[in-house]
């Protein structure tokens, strides 16, 4: 068994990188009552565990959104109908990973459920699947329909992680084993994984899978957010790397800095540019370092605190550290078990278990006191009221994996997708032409008069309308008080209507050279444009 600590010394000297995958299940009898405290809990590993099954939710698939753990994504089956108490699976995807769900294998029924995904983005498709089986349920019926399931997983890359009802320390469980044994299914824990005082521990959670070559290591963790124990495991295949994109650069448009700016603007107002592509170059870069120079806030100033990234904001240093003051209460109640006393000393049980029901009660409060204080502080703002209700709700923005099949590899480089979209689309219409006959010639004499009466054929109206006029400055200056918003890209509106008086005059000269000449400026075909190109952008 280990402590958090342990466990995360244990996966830094294991993982690759840190880029191992690693998963943890936990049966927390309920989310309506433990999940809160299972996600303060989970905070003292200071590890993000690619995935996280957590079984006996009690709750529906369309409430998942009430229970989130930051960083990633959840995906829940309906528990079974009419049933409050004793059913229900969840399973939340670390937001670094691309899945499928595979509804084939999900299921729920009085005798089995189950969740199951595919995760896409590693170089070959692991399966995870979080099971539950109802004691209440039949046991011949619950082993046909865990073998029934077991038959359709596939034979390698395959992850279980279960309360199986099934105690590995009783010869009752021998047709279970038999079946994880005929289908290559190997049990990673071997100690008891429930604990409730008078009874005698039992084995009944496990992680499975069927890739022995896969494993790392697996345990159990010392954490009570039910009677039973956390478990944990970790693989040796590839995962996409979890580091952070490096953060954006803010600015600060004060009007003291934009004074400055449009001083330092001056020289390049009455500067001469021969208004081709390399002048155009420099009047952005010239443009961009006065930007940086006037608005950049230095990075330190802003990213001095970083919060645990699967820690919701509601978990205080205060709630952490009584968390640690339950694991002692417990630890030391633990001790008192022995062969002679299975109950252990009851007065260390009741001062751990009476500390246990003020810290749940702790929990609660202080969600509940934190979201009440933000509430009040956007009281009256109907906008920022419904952001928040929408955080509460789960309805939140998820991003997109960088992780597509390119001719059938994976590619997860920003760059190579963006080509291969690219590549995909403009082939289009030379993939349909390569797929026709060949055309009738146009004769040329007919070209040459075809040419020379070719706007006959259009409306008035169209012939006006698709021949452009040259650029002035007060279209320019006209566009740029039209737009609206606070920003434009990451550049602030003010600024830009601010500057446009001074910088016009070149905008018009640039576009109307471009347009003559059918050029556009290489500088704003980057894949990831800065904030000064993509402020001008819309002008061009």
């Amino acid at each position: 068994m280990y402590s958090y600590n342990n466990s995360r010394n244990l996966i830094k000297l294991h993982s690759k990188e840190g880029h191992c995958p690693s998963a943890l299940l936990n049966n927390i009898d309920g989310n309506a009552t433990n999940f809160d405290t299972f996600a303060t809990e989970i905070t003292q590993a200071k590890h993000v565990f690619s995935f996280i099954g957590i079984a006996e939710t009690n709750v529906d698939s369309e409430l998942k959104d009430l229970y989130r753990i930051p960083g990633y994504i959840a995906e829940y089956n309906d528990k079974f109908p009419d049933k409050a108490k004793g059913t229900g699976v969840g399973l939340y995807i670390q937001d670094s990973f691309a899945y499928t769900r595979l509804e084939k294998l999900n299921t729920c029924t009085a005798n089995l459920e189950s969740v199951f995904v595919s995760i896409t983005n590693m170089d070959k498709p692991l399966t995870v699947g979080v099971l539950y089986r109802p004691p209440s349920g039949s046991d011949k019926d619950a082993l046909n329909e865990f073998e029934d399931l077991v038959t359709k997983l596939p034979d390698k890359n395959v992850l279980l992680l279960g309360d199986f009802n099934f105690n590995l320390f009783d010869k009752n469980a021998n047709q279970f084993e038999n079946i994880l044994y005929n289908y290559n299914l190997i049990p990673m824990i071997s100690l008891a994984t429930h604990e409730k005082p008078g009874c005698a521990p039992s084995l009944i959670d496990n992680i499975m899978t069927n890739s022995t070559d896969n494993i790392v290591a697996s345990g159990l963790l010392e954490s009570r957010v039910s009677h039973h124990l956390p478990i944990f495991c970790i693989l040796d295949c590839s995962a996409p790397s979890l580091e952070p994109e490096p953060p954006k650069p803010r600015y600060d448009y004060c009007e003291s800095n934009i004074n400055a700016f449009l001083q330092d603007l001056e020289p390049i107002t009455n500067k001469a540019f021969s208004y081709d592509e390399h002048s155009f170059k420099d009047f952005v870069s010239e443009i961009k370092a006065l930007i940086e120079k006037n608005f950049l806030v230095e990075s330190e100033s802003f990213n001095k605190f970083k919060r645990n990234m699967i820690s919701n904001p509601w978990i205080t240093p205060g709630l952490i550290a009584s968390v640690k003051k339950k694991k002692f209460y417990y630890t030391q109640w633990k001790k008192s078990i022995d062969k002679s006393n299975l109950l252990g000393d009851m007065a260390l049980y009741i001062v751990y278990s009476n500390f246990r029901r003020k810290l749940k009660h702790l929990i609660r409060s202080a969600k509940k006191l934190y979201y009440s204080r933000k509430f009040s502080k956007v009281s009256g703002n109907m906008k920022q009221t419904w952001t928040l209700i929408n955080e509460l709700r789960g309805r939140v923005k998820t991003s997109i994996k960088a992780a597509f099949k390119v001719d059938g590899k994976l590619v997860k480089d920003k760059r190579e997708i963006s080509n291969g979209f690219n590549m995909f689309f403009s082939s289009i219409a030379s993939k349909l032409n390569a797929k026709l006959y060949s055309s009738r010639p146009v004769r040329d004499g007919a070209s040459s008069k075809c040419d020379q009466n070719y706007k006959q054929y259009f409306n008035k109206r169209v012939v006006n309308s698709i021949f452009l006029n040259c650029c002035d400055i007060e279209e320019i200056e006209k566009t740029v008080k039209s737009f609206q918003g606070d920003k434009a890209s990451d550049i602030s509106i003010l600024v830009l209507k601010k500057i446009v008086p001074c910088i016009s005059k070149h905008l018009a000269g640039f576009i109307n050279s471009f347009m003559e000449s059918g050029i556009f400026p290489s500088i704003l075909k980057k894949e990831k444009s800065t904030d000064c190109d993509s402020a001008l952008i819309p002008l061009l």
